[in-house]
Formats: C-alpha cells, sequence, structure tokens
C-alpha cells in the first residue's frame, strides 16, 4: 500500500511530465493605446517638395535611435510625399520643412518581474503573467514653411505598447525551488534584454510613424482644398486651364492646382526654352526667357 508522500511524489513528477511535453514559450506585443485603423492608411499623396530634418531623439536604451528616426520613411512608403530630402541640407531645394522632437521610456515594472520569476513560479506566475514590459513613445512634429519660416502645422503623436513574454516550461518552478537560480532568472528580468527591447521598438515605433503620417496627410489634403477653393474663386474660367502658345507662364501657373518643377532648357526656335514638367509627369511647358509660353506636351496616364 502506498504512502501518503509516494503518492504526493508520483503527483508531482506526474505534472513535470506533462509541463516537458506541452512547455512552450510565447512572445505578444499588445497595444494599449487606441491606433489609427489601417482603413485610414489610403493618403492622398501631396505635391510639395520636403525635407525632414534629423529629429532630436532621447530614449533610456541607444539601440532605439534607429528606429526614432523613421519619420522620412514612413512618410514616403505611406504615400504622404513623394519627393522627400532626408536627411535635409541646405543646398536642398525643398518647399515644406520638418523638425520635431521623439522620445521613448520604458514604465518601471522590475518588482512584478522579479516575483514573476522568483518565489513566482510556485505558483505559476510565468505561466498565467509572464514577463512583462510597457513601453512608451513620444513624438512632436512641426511643419513649416520653407520659404518663409512660417509654421504650418503642429502634430503630437504617442503609443504606447507592452511586450508579455510567458513560459509554460518547467525550468521556472524548478529554479525557484533551488532558489539561487530562481533569484538570478528574476534579477535578469528587472531590465528589458536585447530581444525584448527590439521586438517593442519594431511595432512602438511603426505606430508612432503611422499616426504622425496620417496627421500630417489629412491636415495637408485639407490646406490643399482650401488652397484650390480660393485659387478657383481668384481665377473663374482661368483656373486649370489648358497652356496656351504665347500665354504668360506666370500667369498661368498661378491658376494652376498642380504644382510644376523645372526639368531643364533645351533650344527652340525662339532660343533656349526652360522646360517644366507639371509632378504629375503629365503636362511638360516649353517657356522662354521673357516668361512667354512656345511649347506645351501632354502625355497620356498610363494604367
Amino acid at each position: 500500500m502506498s504512502s501518503p508522500v509516494s503518492g504526493v511524489i508520483r503527483y508531482v513528477c506526474c505534472v513535470f511530465f506533462i509541463l516537458f511535453m506541452t512547455g512552450c514559450t510565447t512572445f505578444k506585443v499588445v497595444d494599449l493605446n487606441e491606433s489609427i485603423s489601417a482603413q485610414e492608411g489610403s493618403l492622398k499623396t501631396n505635391a510639395n517638395r520636403v525635407g525632414v530634418q534629423l529629429l532630436e531623439a532621447k530614449s533610456d536604451y541607444g539601440d532605439a535611435l534607429s528606429f526614432q528616426q523613421g519619420l522620412a520613411n514612413s512618410l514616403r512608403t505611406e504615400g504622404v510625399f513623394n519627393n522627400i530630402s532626408y536627411p535635409v541640407n541646405a543646398n536642398d531645394n525643398v518647399e515644406l520643412l520638418i523638425r520635431g522632437k521623439v522620445a521613448g521610456q520604458f514604465r518601471k515594472n522590475g518588482a512584478k518581474n522579479f516575483f514573476t520569476w522568483w518565489p513566482g513560479p510556485l505558483i505559476f506566475a510565468h505561466n498565467w503573467r509572464g514577463t512583462r514590459f510597457v513601453y512608451d513613445a513620444f513624438v512632436d512634429i512641426e511643419l513649416i514653411n520653407a520659404g518663409t519660416g512660417e509654421v504650418l502645422g503642429n502634430y503630437h503623436a504617442e503609443s504606447a505598447h507592452e511586450l508579455i513574454h510567458k513560459s509554460a516550461g518547467p525550468g521556472p518552478f524548478i529554479g525557484a525551488l533551488v532558489i539561487v537560480p530562481g533569484v538570478i532568472k528574476g534579477a535578469v528580468s528587472v531590465s528589458p534584454r536585447g530581444k525584448y527591447r527590439q521586438k517593442l521598438y519594431e511595432v512602438a515605433y511603426a505606430n508612432l510613424w503611422h499616426k504622425v503620417a496620417v496627421l500630417i496627410a489629412k491636415d495637408q489634403e485639407l490646406r490643399d482644398a482650401n488652397d484650390v477653393a480660393e485659387m478657383q474663386r481668384n481665377c473663374g474660367d482661368k483656373f486649370d486651364e489648358q497652356a496656351q502658345i504665347g500665354g504668360v507662364w506666370t500667369r498661368f501657373i498661378a491658376c494652376q492646382s498642380r504644382k510644376f518643377r523645372m526639368l531643364g532648357q533645351q533650344p527652340a526656335e525662339v532660343g533656349i526654352a526652360t522646360v517644366y514638367i507639371s509632378d504629375d509627369q503629365r503636362l511638360k511647358v516649353h517657356v522662354t526667357a521673357d516668361g512667354k509660353i512656345v511649347g506645351w506636351y501632354v502625355f497620356e496616364k498610363k494604367y
């Protein structure tokens, strides 16, 4: 007849066997703030030439710095601006300038993580709670008229994400029984190691830059709509009219909703003409030195 002690030993061995057979490690990053939905990511592209300065960055770990300079790439990939100079320098010909500050930090919850790994595994805290780190990121951006220095817009965004690492293996339980390994594991878990930090940075800053991109794009879309409406009122039937040979370039461009950039110069019947092309790549206009239109070409849009 088996003793109560031997029954307990068999039970513990059975539990350990099940844990060994089913034990696994899971990582999950949870968004603690309401995020701008992916559906809002279909943003209207603005034709302005934009310069993005290196952002003033602050973080409690140096490995966040590369993620904290991701705004320019996000604005480009999200389609907010297709003509971006980054990092901008004094020789870049830009119409808009973006500058700002970004910061990120981990919330202090080391005591809870220590408990999770010692003596927490005795109540399976490593399985139902796990190691948790919360990372907050903040950014403040200014959009500036590069010609006048006027601040056109101020944008603030923030994100908060929690990384949860759970383990269903028996190792933490055994470590807690032995005490010393459990204490060591608890001490190590007080601060986020590199693997945890990278997982949080990847999600937190992608989320942060998407929010900024949406804010800027919506603001620019509204500003462009207001500018076009005012142009329509001022120009009347001249608004977005077709180019005319002999027309005055400055009058023509003043009533065009699309923007033009200089493409270069080339010989013309009346001398050297400056060639301008619209940012949608569909209209090319030749202009003489005295500002007269001497040629124009329309390119069919390709689908």
